[in-house]
């Protein structure tokens, strides 16, 4: 699946992810936190950076540079962001059409 900059970023702070479960599932956490973070490279070539205003941190890259790119998302990380996502009380109108392409990536549920 290809992930923007800014998908890459709503993922990493996703805030309902789950922090302690079974080993498998901290294993497809710490996976996926993995894959969707950002390489050396990407952050020179990307200009990523971080900045401080009034009290609130901020990530900051140059569009002009980023671009999407391949990540392999398992079906196993994508129930875990898709639920995280579900029973999330406070998620931005940004997280909105990534929540929408992780739930079409989901199998249908026997009915």
């Amino acid at each position: 699946m290809k992930l923007s900059a800014m998908e890459r970023l709503l993922v990493l702070g996703l805030q309902e992810i789950p922090k302690f479960g079974n080993i498998i599932t901290m294993r497809l956490v710490q996976d996926l936190f993995t894959r969707v973070s950002f390489t050396e490279k990407e952050i020179a070539d990307w200009e990523i950076g971080f900045s401080d205003q009034n009290g609130k941190g901020n990530v900051r890259w140059n569009p002009s540079k980023s671009q999407e790119v391949e990540i392999d998302i398992t079906p196993g990380m994508v129930k875990i962001m898709v639920e995280s996502m579900e029973r999330a009380e406070n998620l931005s109108i940004n997280m909105v059409p990534l929540y929408d392409r992780m739930k079409a990536l989901m199998p249908e549920e026997p009915k």
